[in-house]
């Protein structure tokens, strides 16, 4: 039955059913966030780099593991909040990947070392290797003038019902 499109059916029905328990259990326990000009950085569930502009309070706070970063899983789009570290803890033991950043004793989760931020770096300012492979082995080829110009169409596919 793996694969079948039952089976997806139902994986589908279990993630929305976990997605609706963690946005309640964020919506009842949200901390406010208090607006300033302290950035505070952490990693997304794409691994990607987002910032929260917190008061400096409240930033002291996620360093000290008072307060958590987590994912709002709405219907369209997922969003960040603060939570107690309890609440945290919850949302941890229900999906690993809905808790961003946490500080607590033996599991720190969200941190990166120093290291993985220069590699990080550079990586971005890096060409990809497998681009980089395929220019170098690619043969060298000239361009041919077309002697009429080219026209492109475009076709729209009618959506699926």
């Amino acid at each position: 039955m793996q694969g079948s499109k039952e089976a997806h059916r139902q994986n589908a029905k279990k993630q929305l059913e976990l997605d609706k328990q963690l946005r309640e259990l964020v919506l009842a326990n949200t901390v406010p966030t208090d607006v300033g000009a302290t950035p505070f950085y952490f990693v997304t569930r794409k691994n990607k780099l987002r910032r929260l502009e917190l008061t400096e309070a409240q930033a002291k706070q996620l360093e000290a593991g008072e307060l958590a970063v987590v994912e709002r899983p709405d219907p369209d789009k997922i969003e960040h909040a603060l939570v107690k570290p309890e609440i945290a803890a919850q949302m941890l033991a229900l999906s690993e990947r809905a808790v961003r950043f946490l500080n607590k004793e033996g599991a720190k989760v969200g941190f990166l070392s120093d290291a993985e931020i220069s590699a990080r770096a550079s990586e971005a300012d890096a060409p990809e290797p497998a681009a980089a492979a395929a220019a170098e082995t690619a043969p060298v080829v000239e361009e041919k003038k077309p002697s009429e110009p080219e026209t492109f169409i475009t076709v729209k596919r009618a959506p699926r019902e």
